[in-house]
């Protein structure tokens, strides 16, 4: 039986990765690293945080991790701060649809938790959460499963009773390891995805309704 629902943000609630991957690409080039657009998106799901403590051993970067993320970081606020932005469609119908029902629903995102806030105040939708998680807060990112074992032990659900929406193969790949269902979203804006591990896989979150999770976790019960 369905009992929670958790989130990713980036790519899933918000259309945001092209704009990440522009920022992104642009402080890369500034320390010298060079990457494709491909590469790029092949860190989508993954933590700041991770990239940069990558990028700090392999380059030699003089710069600390925290000033390092802190700067990309300031980037994407400045832009959204300035700029329009909405859910992308279908996420807040299903999110009242949850809240209607009673089903608990959270959040698990890599993205640092200052982005998160404004991204959810912005868009007006925190009400819908009964927790929010940061990828900063943990010590490993996605794929690792430590962001939705954490959400499932704060509700105490077991993993056939959560379902999660994810656009990144870190994110399905990290959903597969706590054990837990996957509805895999199809966002063309977040790159050519490996999803297929999901359970189930869309292309428009407009049409995926309480009925659709719910008969996810019936496959396991």
């Amino acid at each position: 039986m369905l009992k929670l629902v958790i989130w990713d943000m980036d790519g899933v609630v918000i259309d945001s990765e092209p704009i990440h991957n522009k920022i992104s690409l642009a402080a890369y080039k500034k320390y010298g690293i060079n990457l494709t657009d491909e590469e790029a998106m092949d860190l989508i799901g993954k933590s700041n945080k991770d990239i940069w403590s990558d990028f700090k051993e392999k380059y030699s970067l003089k710069e600390t991790v925290e000033d390092l993320t802190k700067e990309e970081l300031l980037q994407n606020i400045k832009y959204y701060n300035k700029n329009h932005a909405e859910p992308i469609k279908g996420v807040v119908d299903l999110l009242k649809e949850l809240k209607e029902t009673g089903i608990k629903v959270a959040l698990a995102s890599s993205s640092p938790m200052s982005f998160i806030n404004l991204i959810l105040d912005k868009l007006q939708i925190k009400e819908y959460f009964g927790l929010v998680l940061s990828g900063e807060n943990f010590t490993k990112s996605k794929p690792d499963p430590q962001l939705f074992l954490a959400a499932l032990d704060y509700f105490k659900v077991k993993p056939e009773e959560a379902v999660i929406i994810e656009d990144s193969n870190k994110g399905v790949i990290a959903a597969k390891r706590a054990n837990i269902n996957c509805v895999g979203f199809i966002n063309k804006n977040s790159g050519n995805q490996d999803l297929s591990l999901a359970d189930v896989q869309v292309e428009d979150l407009h049409s995926l309704c309480l009925k659709d999770l719910e008969d996810i976790c019936a496959k396991r019960d």
